[in-house]
């Protein structure tokens, strides 16, 4: 039989000095004391063999997954057309059958439509004159243009290519106009490169490029000299409104020193707005859970003040964002100041020599023919393939004449109608990214040309992960709100909340530390915080992994290990003590979601990293939840006991409004562990009654609950 003096030992502990009481209620304040703490049932190296054997495991996992699928690319054509009609029809099952027509004007939906062109252009409306961001094909010699994500079966608009008098006309500020006899529409790209692609493939069409002489500019507002008005980005945004929440199209412009100014477009004279940009200024990437909108980031006009202004815009993509955060930033920092004046153009347009990132749409423009002063054509890194890659992908699931696009335009109309259960929508994710690894991968490819990225398996993870990020924006984003719902329940969430607060005051050597990090690991601790300033499960993966990967960077930095690297029995407390100490908001539904939505190709190194976040959500709900009250033994405790199975003493009841109804904390189920430090636990419902009305003034009960007490005896009998 195991010896249990084990628990009369630890719940005999008293709460410390440096851990004072928490008075839970004014009212009654003078007879209801409370404080709950954590108790480690063995030390934590104890599982540290079987933690470090499941994270390898997972590393080996994800290993043979990715060798499957490059097996399967690196078959003969017919064994890979086979392959790829199986895992077709393993994703398409999950939909429901109904035919969605191509449009809604009796096109004939067996026939497919040759695209020659597509993209994302904003479009001025005919009656309301508002922005639109719409997604637009060129078919043959039609123009169409969809409405959303959502409604992309429907054709909002077409325009006859082949109509005599159909001319094309450049406008500034990356637009573009449609002539057609008195009518005209006026359409803006991302950059210039994205406009006059578009206007290449139009004069491909047979539409020919003319001058537009009333088209209107900003000259009064744009005259200024560089040094005045000096430009370091401008497109479009959606801005939500300070005293009506709507969201509405905007363009914004950020000068080095003018700050941030939207207009209602780019041809208006008179800004609607002006933030100013300072060097208490600060801009945060925001989660779509928070705002309800996707790529949405915050600029705080004044982060020293907690009244200033906060400005909450939207981008178009993930590559939008990163970039104005960029340009903000360095107007935050001085940057601009020190940059000459030609790399002041918009970081949103092509220019050779820009500080800041290029977009997923920007690429090469087909009409910029080569300079009599280049010798050679600009050359073109692994990101600049790597966006080509993204933005092929991202057109291809949102295509309603893909197979990827209807397909999951199908699967999310499914979602809309009735609830599905999260298994469905994992499994139809990931049939869909295995089918574009297997179907795609060679286009991509092709896309990447022979001196892109290095290795041949190095591009092979690039393209994967693209993929797994493009699927996720195609079909996690709509339906987010309904993954969460389901994802954890509140009260698991809560309790886990609850437990992290108690352990953020313990130091490191409680976690089994040695040596100790001078700086509490807080860079660590930052980068692991600012997963929740990302909306993606791949991207907070990839965040992930930046926090950990700055845990040995500090242990390098520091010297901690001089001898030898950080090895993992020293890695795992320490994230263990990170994850802790970080701000997440939800760290069991950040786990969960992890692991619900894994990558079509997920590295060993990811999987690992994955695994340890696992690894330090169970080692805390491990830990055993001791609840201590203080109470006036002179009146009605408002508790009643029984023994129940397995011969323990329980609550059954607390009274309301009663000393013990006070504290909010004991619930029917809990075990008595001690009274007055004196164990009880296994003692009879009489025995407790006469140590009860033994206790004169102030009566000290520590309960746990039912799941955690087994916890304590079944590790007990291990031990034994």
């Amino acid at each position: 039989m195991p010896n249990y003096s084990y628990v009369d030992n630890v719940f005999r502990t008293t709460m410390g000095s440096d851990e004072p009481w928490c008075r839970m209620s004014v009212a009654d304040v003078d007879s209801v004391r409370s404080s709950r703490s954590l108790l480690q049932v063995g030390p934590i190296f104890s599982d540290m063999a079987h933690w470090k054997e499941r994270a390898n495991e997972s590393m080996r996992v994800a290993s043979r997954r990715t060798i499957h699928l490059l097996e399967s690319l690196e078959m003969n054509p017919v064994e890979r057309k086979a392959t790829q009609r199986a895992t077709s029809a393993t994703f398409i099952q999950e939909v429901d059958a109904e035919h969605l027509p191509l449009d809604d004007h009796d096109r004939d939906s067996a026939t497919v439509p040759v695209v020659s062109h597509s993209g994302w252009l904003i479009k001025q409306a005919n009656r309301t004159r508002s922005f639109k961001r719409r997604l637009f094909f060129i078919l043959g010699q039609e123009l169409v243009y969809h409405k959303s994500h959502e409604s992309s079966y429907a054709i909002s608009g077409k325009v006859n290519l082949s109509l005599e008098g159909t001319a094309v006309a450049r406008v500034p500020n990356f637009g573009f106009k449609l002539l057609q006899g008195s009518s005209t529409m006026l359409l803006y790209a991302l950059n210039d490169a994205d406009r006059d692609g578009w206007i290449h493939k139009l004069n491909q069409c047979g539409v020919p490029t003319t001058m537009d002489p009333t088209s209107p500019s900003k000259t009064t507002a744009s005259s200024l000299s560089t040094t005045e008005k000096r430009v370091v980005a401008a497109g479009w945004l959606r801005k939500q409104g300070q005293v009506f929440k709507s969201v509405k199209r905007r363009w914004f412009e950020l000068t080095g020193a003018g700050g941030l100014s939207y207009y209602r477009n780019p041809e208006s004279t008179k800004a609607k707005g002006l933030l100013e940009i300072t060097m208490a200024s600060t801009v945060t990437r925001l989660d779509m859970r928070k705002t309800g909108e996707r790529f949405s980031f915050s600029i705080t006009k004044n982060a020293l003040d907690k009244k200033s202004r906060v400005l909450f815009v939207h981008a178009d993509s993930e590559e939008d964002r990163s970039i104005w955060i960029a340009a903000v930033s360095s107007v935050i920092f001085g940057g601009v100041d020190d940059l000459p004046p030609t790399t002041l153009s918009s970081p949103l347009v092509s220019t050779d020599g820009s500080f800041l990132e290029r977009s997923l749409s920007d690429e090469v423009s087909p009409v910029h023919s080569q300079t009599a002063t280049d010798d050679v054509a600009p050359v073109r890194d692994d990101s600049d393939f790597l966006r080509d890659v993204a933005r092929e992908a991202q057109l291809i699931l949102i295509s309603p004449y893909s197979p990827e696009g209807t397909t999951s335009e199908n699967f999310l109309k499914t979602v809309h109608r009735k609830t599905l259960c999260l298994q469905s929508i994992r499994r139809f994710m990931e049939g869909l990214m295995e089918y574009m690894v297997t179907t795609r991968m060679h286009y991509f490819c092709a896309l990447c040309g022979d001196t892109a990225v290095g290795t041949e398996e190095g591009l092979f993870d690039a393209i994967a992960a693209i993929i797994s990020e493009q699927v996720e924006e195609r079909v996690f984003s709509p339906i987010h709100k309904v993954v969460y719902q389901v994802l954890v329940p509140k009260a698991e969430s809560r309790a886990m909340k609850d437990r992290l607060e108690l352990l953020q005051g313990r130091k490191q050597a409680y976690f089994g530390i040695n040596p100790q990090s001078p700086s509490g690991y807080a860079a660590a601790v930052e980068a692991m915080t600012a997963i929740d300033c990302q909306s993606l499960p791949s991207r907070k993966r990839k965040q992930l992994v930046v926090a950990c990967k700055t845990i040995y960077a500090v242990a390098a930095a520091e010297g901690l290990y001089p001898a030898a690297a950080m090895s993992a029995d020293d890695f795992i407390p320490a994230f263990i003590y990170v994850v802790v100490q970080c701000g997440v908001e939800d760290v069991l539904m950040l786990k969960e979601l992890l692991v619900a939505f894994p990558p079509v190709s997920d590295t060993g190194e990811t999987a690992y990293f994955v695994t340890c976040l696992e690894i330090a959500i169970e080692y805390v709900q491990s830990l055993v939840l001791l609840q201590e009250l203080e109470l006036d033994g002179d009146r009605p405790l408002g508790l009643e006991f029984a023994v129940v199975e397995p011969s323990v003493l329980v609550v059954t009841d607390v009274a309301p409004n009663s000393q013990a109804a006070v504290c909010g904390h004991i619930h029917t189920n809990d075990v008595l562990m001690t009274v007055n430090g004196n164990s009880v636990h296994d003692r009879s419902v009489a025995d407790l009654a006469k140590v009860l009305q033994a206790a004169q003034g102030p009566v000290a009960l520590a309960f746990v609950n039912m799941k955690d007490y087994k916890k304590v005896k079944a590790s007990l009998a291990t031990k034994s």
